[in-house]
């Protein structure tokens, strides 16, 4: 399988820019499991984005 690049963005609440960061995944499923895991790191007061290279939306969510 050929890995896709996606864009992943995470922030804290109140932090509506976030932070964004490149990944290669092979799936949708599989970038969207790395995004929920970055976003661990606000314990529950983050949020998440998950966006192909394209700009296209894939999912997001967490507390906003």
């Amino acid at each position: 399988m050929e890995k896709q690049t996606y864009i992943i963005t995470t922030g804290e609440t109140g932090n509506e820019q976030g932070h964004s960061r490149r990944t290669l995944s092979i799936c949708d499923r599989t970038a969207i499991a790395t995004a929920k895991r970055d976003c661990a790191a606000y314990k529950g007061d983050g949020w998440w984005r998950v966006s192909r290279e394209t700009g296209e939306p894939v999912r997001n969510g967490g507390r906003k």
